[in-house]
């Protein structure tokens, strides 16, 4: 298998639903089919179109590049969508891993807010090297109408003589939604079964 078929080949679970590319600019014919799919109305119906319009720009404020987005929506019925991974694809210069990891172990939020548990480890992944970051942002006390914090996962994987990165991103507001949202997306990259939930605490 290619170093890139390694990282570019991994399965979701049905959970996740794939958002329209980035250029797409169609959003309610996508929501209003994604809505059909789950057969909901009411109010419910309502609170996941918001959701998933939300999944939307976010995945478009994401960097650019070839790229494909996913809206995790474990439990429809409850209106509301846990979490976004996206994947993207973009070729890198020869300083590229050095590069990202110095960005992330500089990284300090914009705007006031706090990364708490900010953690930068370096891997060897069966694609190439790779380095994880993750942190929970919370946004500055005295923001009005401020989010509430987000928990963030990005793992870049620099795929052996390919001069490129394929970068994962998983962002949840949920901070239950995962039991260890890192493990879940170093499991996916290394083309293994990320566990979300395990079975004791589902």
């Amino acid at each position: 298998m290619s170093p890139e078929s390694e990282v570019l080949e991994f399965a979701l679970d049905a959970e996740w639903i794939e958002l329209p590319s980035p250029e797409a600019t169609d959003d309610d014919t996508w929501v209003e089919a994604a809505l059909d799919s789950f057969e909901l109305d009411g109010p419910v119906r309502g609170m996941l179109a918001e959701g998933l319009r939300g999944m939307l720009d976010l995945a478009r404020k994401l960097s650019p590049g070839s790229r494909r987005s996913f809206a995790l929506v474990a439990h429809p019925e409850l209106g509301r969508v846990d979490a976004l991974l996206s994947f993207r694809l973009a070729r890198v210069t020869a300083s590229g891993y050095a590069d990202y990891l110095r960005a992330a172990q500089g990284f300090v939020p914009a705007g006031g807010g706090e990364a708490l548990n900010r953690r930068v480890e370096e891997l060897a992944l069966p694609a190439g090297p790779a380095v994880l970051s993750t942190d929970i942002l919370v946004p500055p006390a005295d923001e009005p109408l401020a989010p509430p914090a987000t928990e963030r996962v990005f793992l870049g994987v620099f795929p052996r003589g390919w001069g490129a990165i394929a970068e994962f991103t998983l962002v949840t507001e949920d901070l239950a939604a995962f039991e260890n949202a890192a493990d879940y997306v170093v499991a996916l990259a290394s083309g293994g079964t990320p566990v979300r939930i395990g079975e004791d605490i589902a």
